[in-house]
């Protein structure tokens, strides 16, 4: 089972506070400067909030990056797995990393695929993946899940291709309680809960307060644009 932590605190979320003790992951994401706190972010959802990971310090560094792949392959080891699949950009190197060590602990080769935005804002699988998929057991895995819709659109991709989705894995769950099995359907296994309180842009009490949108990371800049036409 994850740890659950809490980073709320009155109406904005702080740094995580442990209600027992901090799972590896997020002891990795903390050391590395790669979880960002007390700032004003925007999801890919389009929903507020002010603490988030960056994945991108997080890929920069191989031998973190690993640990986490086999951190996942661990909670996941007793599933029969063939096949592990993430969405771009973020997933990619999650799906490697896991497939590389779910190899090396089965003994066997597990492929690594990713999807990639569609034109109708879904997601699909190019690059020939889809022959890789059909008809084998499937990992989903995924950085970390506010809402679960990226991670609905991945299933249906290979629901799609023929693949047969096992579970879902994360790093983080970031809406613990809102986000579960049932939202996928199949089991769903963070390495972490997280609580981080996500608001809707007119309730947003950093926008009421000022507070600039990050442009650096998460989908700021895009959303600052959008403002600006």
């Amino acid at each position: 089972m994850p740890i659950r932590h809490a980073a709320t605190t009155g109406a904005l979320a702080t740094e995580a506070v442990p209600m027992s003790d901090e799972p590896e992951v997020l002891q990795i994401v903390k050391r590395i400067g790669a979880f960002k706190t007390r700032d004003h972010f925007v999801g890919v959802s389009g929903l507020h909030f002010d603490s988030y990971m960056v994945k991108d310090i997080l890929f920069a560094r191989p031998t973190e990056a690993s640990r986490v792949g086999e951190l996942l392959a661990l909670r996941n080891l007793d599933l029969d797995i063939e096949v592990v699949a993430g969405p771009a950009t973020g997933g990619i190197l999650l799906a490697q990393w896991t497939a590389f060590h779910l190899s090396r602990l089965k003994g066997q080769e597990v492929y690594a695929v990713f999807t990639e935005k569609a034109s109708d804002k879904g997601q699909i699988l190019g690059r020939g993946y889809g022959d890789i998929v059909a008809g084998r057991k499937m990992l989903v895995l995924e950085d970390s899940v506010r809402t679960g819709g990226t991670v609905k659109k991945v299933l249906a991709a290979i629901t799609a291709c023929g693949g047969e989705v096992t579970a879902v894995s994360a790093m983080f769950n970031v809406s613990p309680g809102k986000v579960t099995d049932a939202t996928f359907g199949v089991p769903f296994r963070p390495l972490a809960e997280i609580s981080v309180i996500s608001y809707h842009v007119d309730d947003c009490p950093m926008c009421k307060q000022g507070i600039p949108v990050n442009v650096l990371f998460a989908h700021g800049k895009a959303f600052v644009e959008s403002r600006s036409k």
